[in-house]
């Protein structure tokens, strides 16, 4: 049995009637409405799905965004981030995402921070160094949140640009893997990973090592005497 709260909002959604939301969340029963979440968040990503914004080429237009802004005081922003897009593990609308992060509580960070391989890994790359970037405090404004991405993080983040299909990218895992290369220098985290592969903790992929080849000719010597096998 649809839930009528549920059912309501949706149809507000459909209409693109924003005003008509606004008016109707005081009223709503947050109850009813959290019970038809599911199915409410599936009929939205359909929805969006059917008009063409597949999280990853075609961005949502100002009116669909602001309805997901309002829809996020209703039910939340971890449930707009996480379920309104189809085949994907986060929207895919930048503007979106990164308005959203702003509102997360300081405890919800974990469930978006599982979700920035996936992300890459499904040719996300604008949302996914979008995350990245959060993160790590590189944004210039916004939420610092306390939770910050680890070194490990931060690599399965690069690995997982290993897990791309060529072909759904455009090449833009390459960019995206040089961002990252560039970050893990920048934040010290590239040292982190040549200590646990120097002590037999950990075997990074070929293509670390890759990246690593692509930095600048001083940045490459730096590491390779700093992490150089100390002399008995």
């Amino acid at each position: 049995m649809r839930d009528p709260a549920a059912d309501l909002v949706f149809q507000h959604f459909r209409a693109r009637n924003l005003a008509g939301l606004q008016g109707i969340r005081h009223h709503l029963d947050k109850h009813e409405l959290q019970a038809g979440r599911v199915q409410l968040l599936a009929d939205i990503a359909d929805h969006l799905h059917a008009h063409g914004f597949d999280g990853k080429r075609k961005p949502l237009d100002d009116g669909y965004r602001e309805m997901l802004l309002e829809l996020a005081t209703m039910i939340g922003p971890v449930a707009v981030l996480l379920g309104t897009q189809r085949n994907a593990p986060i929207s895919g609308d930048y503007e979106l995402v990164r308005c959203l992060l702003n509102q997360l509580q300081e405890h919800q960070d974990e469930l978006i921070i599982e979700q920035i391989p996936a992300a890459l890994m499904n040719s996300q790359f604008h949302v996914g160094m979008l995350l990245v970037r959060f993160y790590l405090h590189k944004l210039p404004a916004g939420r610092k949140p306390e939770r910050k991405l680890t070194a490990m993080e931060l690599y399965q983040a690069f690995e997982a640009l290993d897990e791309v299909v060529p072909f759904n990218s455009q090449g833009n895992e390459e960019l995206a893997a040089l961002e990252i290369m560039k970050l893990m220098v920048d934040t010290g985290f590239v040292h982190n990973i040549l200590y646990r592969a120097q002590t037999g903790k950990f075997v990074p992929s070929q293509s670390f090592y890759n990246a690593l080849n692509v930095l600048k000719p001083a940045e490459q010597q730096f590491l390779k005497q700093f992490h150089a096998p100390k002399k008995a």
